[in-house]
Order: structure tokens, then sequence, then C-alpha cells
């Protein structure tokens, strides 16, 4: 993937030649700058006024789609919502279609005429309308996902304005998703058919040829986002293969950008593995902050030392887990013949002896351990049982109870703490196009779980990963966007689904 160089610039006039002159051109001192001095003075001050204007993060942050119908704008914007979600910021799509759909009506592709606007203009202004009162209700970090076409540059102006009238210092970015790969297109339109709520009672090929109609439609409007808008904006080429940039920076940049470049929609399993059986970890464990669903909390908990190697049945698991992970990688590269891949998967491990050598038998070139996947730090409480850690430290128990994402255990980690190392790792995981496996703690795979399974973090505390099992998680069309599969191994590495 790439990022359009000139596009990282405030703008395109930032890379001319005035502004590549000599350092000591824009110094008052030099006595030969006269005329020229002052005006270079002048785009200096000109150029850090603007990176200043662009670079401050809003509390306040609307996302407006921009793309023709089966470009993937919905899929990125629930991809968007779901990152958001994990990361603990308040995130919400309105969606202008649903909207549509309940109004009822024809919705075949006469309906999209650009002669007959007036009633899809005011089904998406009444969207928009419901956005702005949203997003100033709330009085935290939210962001607001606009999904709808967005065709012409007066409708994005006019969108853009409506929101900085009414809702002050909210930022507002315009993503783009252009698809013009033919194959990718293709699909999209398939699964549109397919999955389209406007579309579910029609015969498939009726369908398609209303969906083309329909795109011809918005194609004699459409108007692609450029640099003459002064709108920020993201375009995504094909979902992966090219990013370009215009006036993004802060937090933009640093978080949502480099997600952004990950995410794709190539079909791979991931496989989240809890590190294999250690001598001394009988028992399951139920420290603060990791509950175990509906099993009661034991008198004590299992302290594992951090150097600790596997037991024999530890052992014998990895070796199932190695040839589990070797036959699916053949059959995943069987299925994608044509690529020549080879049959091994990515591997991530945390950097705990237990966890390296659970791997230590999978099909891979390479073992990447990583202590963005160690379990959260406790500091102090690290080896309490929760109710041990109420009576020994009530004061401290209450705080962290009243806030479990941001309260850091005394001498440790929050968990918030822990989805901020986290981050890098799962955009990593997300831009793989081979099988992933992922061998860590159970305070780390519930919070990667929590992103995946769309949970909060309470819900992905209360999510159970046994040991000695293979939790499966496979890209699928339907809200969920992931199939979640628990698989029990053998010793010869065939498994059986424990439960979907």
């Amino acid at each position: 993937m790439t990022a359009s160089p000139s596009s990282l610039s405030p703008s395109d006039e930032d890379s001319s030649p005035d502004a590549r002159e000599r350092p000591e051109a824009f110094s008052s001192s030099n006595p030969k700058g006269g005329m020229n001095s002052f005006k270079h003075r002048n785009s200096s001050v000109e150029l850090k006024m603007r990176r200043h204007v662009l670079t401050p993060d809003s509390q306040h942050i609307v996302m407006v789609m921009v793309g023709l119908p089966a470009r993937g704008k919905s899929f990125v914007s629930k991809k968007l919502e779901r990152f958001l979600k994990w990361r603990g910021i308040q995130a919400r799509i309105f969606n202008v279609g649903e909207t549509r759909r309940k109004h009822g009506g024809d919705h075949s592709a006469s309906f999209f005429d650009p002669t007959n606007s007036s009633t899809r203009e005011a089904i998406a202004q009444g969207v928009l309308d419901e956005l702005i009162e949203w997003l100033g209700a709330s009085s935290d970090t939210a962001a607001a996902i606009f999904d709808a076409t967005n065709s012409t540059v007066a409708r994005r102006d006019s969108i853009s304005a409506r929101i900085r009238q009414r809702l002050a210092g909210c930022a507002v970015v315009f993503v783009e998703s252009v698809c013009d790969d033919p194959v990718i297109l293709e699909r999209n339109l398939l699964q549109k058919v397919r999955c389209s709520p406007d579309y579910r009672d029609a015969d498939a090929e009726n369908a398609l040829n209303d969906l083309r109609e329909r795109v011809r439609q918005y194609e004699l409007q459409y108007e692609t986002l450029s640099n003459a808008e002064t709108h920020p904006y993201i375009k995504l080429f094909n979902l992966s293969s090219q990013l370009h940039l215009h006036h993004i920076y802060g937090r933009m940049a640093n978080s949502l950008v480099p997600y952004m470049m990950g995410i794709h929609v190539s079909a791979r399993p991931i496989w989240l593995v809890r590190c294999a059986h250690c001598p001394g970890a009988e028992g399951q464990t139920s420290s603060p902050g990791s509950p175990v669903a509906g099993r009661p909390p034991p008198a004590s908990t299992v302290v594992v030392d951090r150097s600790a190697k596997l037991s024999p049945e530890g052992l014998a698991f990895a070796k199932g887990l190695g040839a589990f992970c070797e036959r699916r990688c053949k059959e995943f590269a069987q299925e994608d013949s044509e690529l020549e891949l080879e049959p091994e998967c990515t591997t991530f491990t945390s950097t705990l002896p237990r966890a390296i050598q659970t791997a230590s038998f999978v099909p891979s070139t390479h073992i990447n351990a990583s202590p963005a996947l160690n379990p959260l730090d406790k500091g102090i409480c690290y080896g309490l049982t929760e109710d041990e850690f109420r009576r020994q430290m009530a004061e401290e128990y209450a705080l962290w109870s009243s806030s479990k994402r941001t309260q850091r255990f005394p001498g440790g980690e929050s968990f918030q703490d822990l989805i901020s190392r986290l981050e890098p790792m799962l955009i990593e995981i997300e831009q793989q196009t081979s099988p992933v496996l992922i061998v860590a703690h159970l305070s780390t795979l519930q919070v990667l779980y929590g992103y995946f399974g769309g949970l909060t973090l309470e819900q992905a505390l209360e999510s159970e990963i046994p040991h000695h099992t293979v939790m499966q998680l496979t890209p699928s069309t339907d809200a969920a966007m992931w199939r979640v599969e628990h698989m029990h191994l053998g010793a010869d590495g065939e498994d059986t689904v424990l439960r979907r």
C-alpha cells in the first residue's frame, strides 16, 4: 500500500520551488534577501499557520463517506466504527440507505435518477441532522460516520458547512472509496446483490442489472475528491492497494490512517491460542480483570513464573497445534493455488518462554515475539483473585471497579494501557493476507477478541478462552463481520468444533 507523497504535506503549494529555497533566504539577517526574503517569510508563516490549524485534535469528528454504490463504503464504515469503539471512543454510523428503506416505496434504479433528487436529498438531510444532534449531545470524545454516496462537490460543501455551523470545533474528514479494479468491482456488485435488503426478494440477474443501472445514474453526476476542494480527505483505492491523504494530521494521521492502510477484504483465518500448560499451573485462573464466564472464582489463583516452560501436557498440545496449522495452511495455499503461496502462517507470540514454546512446532519462517502481547501488568495485584484484591486493598479496588477501562492496577497497567500497546499489533494482524496465529495470554486475547467480536470491554473480559483450544476467526459478510469457532485439538492436530 502506498500513500501519495505529495499529499502528506499540507497542500500542493508547499511543494513549490519557493518553499524549497536555501534556509538563509528566510532569514531577516540576510541583506540580499530584499523583497524575496519578505515573500519567503510570509510563505513560511502561512505554511506554519496552515499546519497549526490542521494539527490539533478535535473532541468530535465526522467522517463523511464518498463513493459510488458497491465500492465498499459500508464495509469501511463498519470497520472504522468497530476500531474506534475498541479504542474506547463513542462511535456511530449514520447510514442514509437504511433510513431510505424505512421510508418504503420503489427504490429501483429509477429512484436514483439525477432528476429525481428531492426525495433523496430530504432523507439525507434528515440523517445528517440526526448525526449532528447525536454528536452535539456527547460530552466525551466521539466520532460519527456519515455513510452515503455524497457524490458531488456541492453536496460535500453543503455537508461541511452545515456541520461546522452547528458544531463549533468539530473536525470533518471525507473518506472516498474508489474501486477501478474490474475483478474487485464485480465481486462487490455480486455481494451487494446477495446481501442488500434492496434485493432481498429479487431475481439475481434482474437485481444485478438494476444495480448496474443505479451505478450508471450516479456516474452521470459523480465528482471524485480532489485537491481543489479545501476539505481534509482520505482516498482508498480498491480497498487496499493505495491510500491518498490530503490535509490529514494529528490523531487521524497517527491512528486511523495506519489502521485504514491495514484493512482489506481477503479471506484468511486468524487463530487465537492461549499459552499451553506449564508445571504448577493446574486449575483455571481467575485473577482481577480476567473473570471466566459462568464459573465462580476459585479460592486462590494460579501464579505462573514468567520463565516457566511447558509441561509434557503442554508440549503435546504444542505439537498438535503445529500439525493443525500445517494442515490448515496447506489447505489455504491450495485454495489460492494461482498465488503460489507457501503453506505457512504468520505467527505472533508474547515474549514469555511458554508462549514462544507453544508456537515452536508451527510451520512459520519466523516467530514474531512481541512485548505488546505480554499479559496485562497487574502490578502488586499479580496473583490475587478479585475477591482478595477487594479485601486486601479496598480503596484501590473501589477505584478500579468504578472504571475498569482507565483505572490502573496499583503499580501496573489499565486495560486502556493494554489496548494502546495492542493497537499496532492489531493493525499488523489486520493487514496479513495469509493465516495468522496469535499465542498469548488470557487478558491480551480477551482484549483482541473484543475487537474482532465487536464486544464492549466488559463483555470481552467475560469471554471464555479455554486452555488447549483454538479460537478461529474468519471474515464474514454478515453484521458480525467475523465468524467465530472454538476447536479442540487432538494429539495429531485434528480439530473438533466445540461451538460456533
